[in-house]
């Protein structure tokens, strides 16, 4: 598993190792140890699965009251996320918000804190 912070504390692209062979393929899209090993320490406590066409906006979703940490996983095709700090009057422009785009051909996570909103495009 291959873990790089993005330009926003707490948020992380994460690409899994896949392993491919003339059936298909298998690969490990999330194992609570080895997100913790690399500093990700949320408790997902909730699976939802989104298809969207092309261009369809999705966001920007977060909880006030119980926040929720988000998992944005790309299994296929390129993704656009979007995620912004809620404090971006006190954070300097570099530190308010990232964005990320999860290359085609390749199954891609975005680990995003709770308190963050995110879009997906």
């Amino acid at each position: 598993m291959e873990v790089t912070e993005s330009g926003l504390k707490g948020v992380y692209l994460i690409k899994p190792r896949v392993f491919e062979d003339p059936r298909g393929f298998f690969l490990e899209s999330y194992n609570r140890d080895r997100y913790r090993d690399h500093g990700i320490d949320a408790e997902f406590v909730q699976d939802n699965f989104t298809r969207s066409t092309r261009g369809v906006l999705r966001g920007m979703h977060y909880q006030i009251k119980r926040g929720q940490a988000k998992l944005v996983w790309v299994p296929e095709g390129e993704v656009f996320d979007v995620v912004v700090s809620t404090c971006a009057r006190t954070l300097p422009p570099s530190d308010s918000g990232t964005d990320i785009r999860s290359p085609q051909k390749t199954s891609t996570s975005c680990s995003c804190p709770p308190g963050l909103p995110s879009a997906i495009v």
